[in-house]
């Protein structure tokens, strides 16, 4: 039996439908009950995204030899439907439960699994759920043992590496953790990867009802006399920005024009990927793009056509000075984790990026006294490491979080970007605060096709230390000046 101690919490990931249908790929592509797959190898990886729509099934086998084999998490047996997933970020590895949340054209679950003979088939809605919201970047389903249970480690490292290939197989010669963990039974794992793609983040927004497409619902106010229902959202957003209507839409292009404080309808400046879909009753307008427009002023209403009453309303604002503060999130952090990004912010010329974060134990709950063991990064019996990258614009970390926590970093500035409006002050980097300005009139653009870099701050303890580690990851996406 695999040692284990899993102590994953739960948390609950949102999946939920948009529009549009896709055609759906070869099916047998994560078979992993296929010959010379998870029973003679350490480890068979499938990787899909739902932009491609992922396969409509993929069968885990019943037994490998005599070796009785399930889905992982194991899936409650009171409800098949209340579907569990891995998940993790640099923070380590976690559980979340994929919940439906508010179909509007099926109230099937997007993930389910069905017993077989032979297999346990997990099956995909891909039909109908055509397009998918997930507030997790990237989920991970395991086919093993049933009485698997994985070291904490190695459930970090499965649900943290980046896997390049689409369809990978792990012989039990390779030089890898999983073949070093499971060497003793050699019993073998499925690992099927699920990542969301570029469409389908959590969106920002409002409608004419409560919906979990949203994940800015608590910023919604309700008019105590009219009843209706308004948000306020920046347009330079990092997620998508979604406007639900149940009635007319004004404009009908909405996000491709807008009202202004008169009334008129006016055009936007500069183009935007909007997608604007009659899904039964409901128009919904979408704006996917984030790199390749201005920012936008202006708002949206849904009007009821029987009484020309205002339904909902969405106002586009943008800001020119954003501050991510890492200090004022760690009392969060520490109640409820944050997963993934701490921030995600989208520089424009003109632009800037003010982070702040802690630069000694008085910022975070660090007791300076040593009663529980503590002591600074300098001196005292259990020391620490704080530090913060980078510090300048000659290396920028790069990558795409979706892919895997390795997949990010180090790269020459002049690898991935031209041009010298970006600058980075760090003045003030002594007292926990650096400034990244996006200066106007001066060129930028993008080497290569990755647009997402990162900065991080760590909080690294000693082992006698009872307090976990820490890494606030700050994400930002730049418009660029020049194609």
């Amino acid at each position: 039996m695999l040692s284990l101690r899993n102590r994953c919490c739960s948390l609950t990931v949102t999946v939920t439908v948009l529009i549009f249908v896709r055609t759906v790929f070869n099916v047998e592509v994560c078979d992993f009950d296929a010959e010379n797959s998870i029973g003679d190898n350490a480890a068979h990886v499938c990787l899909i995204t739902w932009d491609d729509v992922s396969p409509r099934y993929v069968h885990c086998p019943r037994y490998v030899g005599d070796t009785e084999y399930v889905w992982h998490p194991k899936l409650d047996t009171r409800s098949k439907r209340d579907v569990m997933a891995y998940a993790g970020d640099l923070n380590g590895a976690y559980q979340v439960r994929i919940s439906d949340g508010g179909s509007l054209k099926s109230s099937l679950p997007p993930i389910f699994f069905e017993d077989g003979e032979a297999v346990t088939r997990m099956k995909f809605h891909a039909s109908t759920y055509s397009h998918l919201v997930m507030t997790e970047e990237r989920l991970l389903f395991i086919c093993g043992p049933s009485d698997m249970e994985l070291s904490e480690r190695l459930l970090s490292y499965l649900t943290t590496h980046a896997f390049q290939q689409h369809d990978e197989t792990i012989p039990w010669t390779a030089d890898s953790p999983i073949v070093n963990e499971l060497k003793q039974d050699k019993k073998g794992l499925g690992l099927l990867y699920i990542t969301r793609g570029m469409m389908r983040f959590p969106l920002r927004g409002c409608g004419t009802r409560p919906s979990h497409f949203f994940a800015n619902r608590n910023d919604v106010s309700i008019d105590a006399n009219t009843g209706t229902r308004s948000c306020t959202v920046d347009s330079m957003s990092t997620y998508p920005i979604c406007f639900l209507c149940e009635g007319r839409l004004e404009p009908p292009d909405c996000m491709t024009s807008v009202l202004n404080e008169r009334d008129k309808v006016v055009h936007v400046p500069s183009p935007r990927n909007c997608q604007t879909s009659i899904v039964g009753n409901s128009t919904i307008a979408i704006s996917f793009s984030k790199t390749s427009f201005t920012p936008l002023s202006g708002y949206c209403r849904c009007v009821d056509p029987a009484t020309g009453a205002v339904k909902a309303k969405i106002e586009f604002r943008s800001q020119r000075e954003y501050v991510c503060d890492i200090t004022s999130k760690l009392f969060r952090h520490r109640i409820h984790r944050i997963r993934g990004n701490w921030c995600s912010v989208v520089l424009y010329p003109g632009s800037s990026l003010t982070i702040k974060f802690p630069v000694d134990q008085s910022n975070f709950g660090v007791p300076a006294d040593g009663s529980e063991g503590a002591g600074t990064k300098d001196e005292g019996p259990y020391p620490f490491s704080i530090d913060f990258s980078p510090t300048d614009l000659s290396f920028m970390k790069v990558g795409q979080w979706s892919t895997g926590i390795d997949s990010i970093e180090d790269v020459e500035y002049h690898k991935v970007l031209a041009g010298d409006a970006l600058e980075l002050d760090v003045s003030q980097i002594s007292k926990g605060e650096v400034k990244l300005i996006y200066n106007s009139g001066r060129p930028l653009s993008l080497i290569g096709n990755i647009n997402s870099f990162f900065f991080i701050w760590n909080f690294v303890p000693s082992p006698m230390l009872n307090l976990a580690a820490i890494h606030a990851l700050v994400n930002v996406v730049f418009v660029m000046t020049e194609d």
